[in-house]
């Protein structure tokens, strides 16, 4: 094992994933990118919700609702909202 694996291992085990991830579906308001989702939990790096919202997509959690453009990154990206909503 590298030295990478290793380290990235380690972070995954002190990381409260679940935690996180009903954070996130307590902040949910209707259709919502990461990037929103990132700054209404007060978070400046991506990494704290993306994986988590992976996580909430595969666990059927949430549901693509379609795309909308995002000002940072000029393009257009995808919105998720909550199964079950709308």
């Amino acid at each position: 094992m590298t030295i990478a694996q290793e380290t990235r291992r380690e972070s995954l085990m002190r990381t409260k994933r679940r935690r996180r991830a009903d954070a996130i579906l307590r902040a949910w308001e209707g259709n919502m990118s990461a990037r929103e989702v990132c700054r209404k939990l007060g978070f400046t790096d991506m990494n704290a919700v993306r994986p988590r919202i992976t996580e909430l997509v595969e666990a059927g959690e949430l549901v693509e609702a379609g795309k909308k453009y995002d000002t940072v990154t000029e393009r257009n990206v995808t919105v998720w909202r909550r199964k079950g909503d709308g």
